[in-house]
């Protein structure tokens, strides 16, 4: 698995990353993302904001793979 797996976008202050059937979303610039993985509702906290694209699939790899 790597960031080239996901697919992303920024739209109206939000950032949503998505892989297969999973997804994340989170504010930019904030720490608490939501989504869906592996068909369970998520809610997480980030150690830092998630600014950019690339800083939530980076999140979203180290924490679910």
């Amino acid at each position: 698995m790597n960031s080239r797996d996901f697919t992303t976008k920024e739209e109206n202050g939000q950032i949503t990353a998505v892989q297969s059937t999973s997804y994340w979303t989170v504010d930019k610039g904030g720490m608490l993302i939501t989504g869906n993985v592996d068909g369970q509702d998520i809610l997480e906290f980030s150690s830092k904001p998630i600014k950019n694209k690339s800083a939530l699939v980076k999140w979203a790899l180290e924490v679910f793979y």
